[in-house]
């Protein structure tokens, strides 16, 4: 809404396709339906993850935090215990 008037942003939308809420539910449902008969007719296989392992995550700005931040954390052994660990957000440069 700030960056334009009313009439710009009407017709910057013109090229926009909204469904309505049950055609929309249908068209999940159905792609739904599509990925699971795959998963049982594909083998997908696994993807093999070797330690160390190591997650990164970037945060938006927000309210009382204006600039974006990194968190950076590793484990050397388990896959679990990383995504359990607390983020500890530093400042980009």
């Amino acid at each position: 809404g700030d960056e334009c008037t009313a009439e710009e942003y009407m017709r910057r939308n013109y090229a926009a396709v909204h469904l309505s809420p049950k055609e929309a539910c249908r068209r999940i449902r159905e792609g739904a339906e599509r990925a699971v008969r795959r998963a049982i007719s594909e083998d997908f296989g696994l993807v093999r993850m070797d330690p160390p392992y190591e997650r990164v995550t970037k945060f938006r700005p927000y309210e009382g935090q204006p600039w974006p931040t990194l968190s950076v954390e590793s484990h050397p052994e388990s896959f679990a215990a990383l995504m359990n660990m607390p983020y500890d957000p530093k400042p980009t440069t």
